[in-house]
C-alpha cells in the first residue's frame, strides 16, 4: 500500500493473529453446526470467541448447534457463558431456531440457562427477487428460520383457501409460534410451561393457535387453549384460527375451535367465512358442524357470493343440498349477477341439484352480467339433462343476451346438435 510515497508495513505477526483470529471464529461456527463436540472443547479450552457473530447473517455458534440439535455442544457453550439471547440478524435467537425445529433437548437446556422464551423476530426486508424468481437459495437464508408464519390473508377474485402470506413471513415471531406452526407438540408444552406468552402476534397479527389450526396439529391447539389461548384473535385481515383451519381442511381442529368459543361468522379478510371455505371445497362433514353452530349460511362476500353460491360453482351437489336445507337463499346475486343456478347450469351434470335449486324457487330466467341465462349455459356446454329439467321448469328458450345470443345459437354454434333439437321442440325459434 502506498500513501504521499510512503509504505506502510503490517508486522507478520499482528497478521499472524489476525488470521488466527478469522479462522478460529469461522472454525468454532462450523464445529458448533456439525456437532463436532471435541473440537468446540478444544476451541474453548483456547479462548475462541464463543460469541462472535457469522457475517453474513449474525449467527453465533450456539445458534448454529441449536438448530441443528446438538444438545452436547450447546451445554458445552452454555457452560462457557456463550450469550443465550444472541440474535442473527432478522432477530432469530438459538430457543427459536431449537423451537422450529422441534429439538426438544436443546429447548429444555436453554430454557434452563434462561433464554428469552418471548424475544420476538424482527423485520427484515430483503430486495424482490423479482417477477417469475423464487425464494432464495436455503443456504443463504438465516439459519434459524426457513419458512416462517404466513399472517393469515384470503385473496377474493381467483378464491383460494385462506392461508398466512409469506411476503412478511419472519416479522414478529416467537418460539412458540415456530413451535406451533411446526406442529411440534413437545416443544410447545415445554415452551408453555417455560411461561411463553400464548397469545403473543407477530406483526400481521397471527397467533400459536392460528399457525397450529392452518397446520392441522390438533394436539398442539389443544394445549394452546388448554393455555387459554384466545379462539377469537384476529389477525391483521380479520383472519381468526377457525377460518385457518375451514379453509385448510382441518375438521377436528374445527371441532375443537367451535368448542372453544370461536365466532364461526368470522370473515377472513372481511370477506371469507369458515362455511364459505368448508362449501367451497364440497366438505359437507365440516359444513354440518358449523351449522350446527349457528353458522350464517346467508352471509356475504364483499363480491356478494354465498356458501350456496360457492358450493354451486364448484359442483358440491351434498353441500348445496345441505345449505338448502339450512334455508340458503337461492336468489342471492353476486355483483356480476351470478345465483347459485346460473353457477350450477355452467358444470354439466348436476341434474338432482339442479331441480333442488328450481324446488327453492330459484328464477329459471335469471341473468348474469352479460345477459346470460341458466338455459343458455347448459346449452352452449351440450347438457342435455340440464337443459330438459329447465325447460320443463319453463324457463324462457328464446331469452336473448346483450350480444343477441340465445340457448339455440349457442348451442349449435358449439355443435351440440342433440341439445338444439331439444330447443327447437321446446318452441325455440331461429
Amino acid at each position: 500500500m502506498n500513501t504521499s510515497g510512503k509504505h506502510i508495513h503490517i508486522p507478520l505477526a499482528l497478521m499472524i493473529l489476525l488470521a488466527a483470529g478469522c479462522a478460529s471464529m469461522n472454525g468454532l461456527n462450523k464445529a458448533a453446526s456439525d456437532g463436532d463436540l471435541p473440537r468446540v472443547k478444544k476451541m474453548i479450552a483456547a479462548q475462541a470467541d464463543i460469541n462472535a457473530k457469522r457475517k453474513a447473517d449474525g449467527a453465533t455458534a450456539l445458534i448454529l448447534a441449536s438448530r441443528e440439535g446438538h444438545a452436547e455442544v450447546v451445554q458445552a457453550l452454555l457452560a462457557a457463558q456463550a450469550e443465550v439471547n444472541a440474535q442473527t440478524t432478522n432477530g432469530t435467537t438459538a430457543l427459536m431456531a431449537a423451537s422450529e425445529k422441534g429439538r426438544l433437548a436443546v429447548v429444555q437446556a436453554l430454557i434452563a440457562a434462561h433464554a428469552d422464551v418471548n424475544a420476538q423476530q424482527k423485520a427484515v426486508r430483503a430486495a424482490s427477487p423479482g417477477p417469475g424468481k423464487g425464494r432464495p437459495p436455503a443456504a443463504e437464508m438465516d439459519p434459524g428460520i426457513e419458512n416462517g408464519p404466513r399472517p393469515p390473508g384470503p385473496r377474493r377474485g381467483a378464491r383460494h383457501r385462506p392461508e398466512m402470506q409469506a411476503d412478511r413471513k419472519d416479522d414478529g415471531a416467537t418460539a412458540l409460534f415456530l413451535a406451533s406452526r411446526e406442529g411440534h407438540g413437545v416443544v410447545v408444552q415445554a415452551l408453555l410451561a417455560a411461561h411463553a406468552e400464548v397469545n403473543a402476534q407477530t406483526t400481521q397479527g397471527a397467533t400459536a393457535l392460528m399457525a397450529a389450526s392452518e397446520r392441522g396439529s390438533l394436539d398442539v391447539v389443544q394445549a394452546l387453549i388448554a393455555a387459554k389461548a384466545d379462539a377469537n384473535t384476529k389477525a391483521s385481515d380479520g383472519s381468526i384460527a377457525l377460518t385457518l383451519a375451514a379453509g385448510n381442511g382441518r375438521l377436528e381442529v374445527v371441532k375443537t375451535l367451535i368448542a372453544a368459543q370461536a365466532d364461526v361468522n368470522a370473515k377472513a379478510g372481511g370477506d371469507l367465512t369458515a362455511l364459505m371455505a368448508a362449501s367451497e371445497k364440497g366438505r359437507l362433514d365440516m359444513v354440518r358442524e358449523l351449522l350446527a353452530a349457528n353458522a350464517d349460511v346467508n352471509a356475504k362476500a364483499i363480491d356478494g357470493s354465498t356458501a350456496l353460491l360457492m358450493a354451486s360453482e364448484n359442483g358440491n351437489d351434498e353441500v348445496v343440498l345441505a345449505l338448502l336445507a339450512a334455508r340458503a337463499d337461492v336468489h342471492a346475486r353476486t355483483a356480476l349477477g351470478e345465483t347459485a343456478l346460473l353457477a350450477l347450469a355452467a358444470r354439466p351434470g348436476h341434474r338432482e341439484t339442479m331441480k333442488a335449486l328450481i324446488d327453492a324457487k330459484a328464477d329459471v330466467n335469471a341473468r348474469d352480467f352479460i345477459g346470460h341465462t341458466a338455459l343458455m349455459r347448459a346449452a352452449a356446454n351440450g347438457d342435455q339433462e340440464g337443459v330438459r329439467t329447465l325447460v320443463a321448469a319453463r324457463a324462457d328458450v328464446n331469452a336473448r343476451a346483450m350480444n343477441g345470443d340465445t340457448a339455440l345459437s349457442l348451442a349449435k354454434r358449439s355443435g351440440h346438435q342433440e341439445a338444439a333439437d331439444l330447443l327447437i321442440k321446446a318452441g325455440a325459434g331461429e
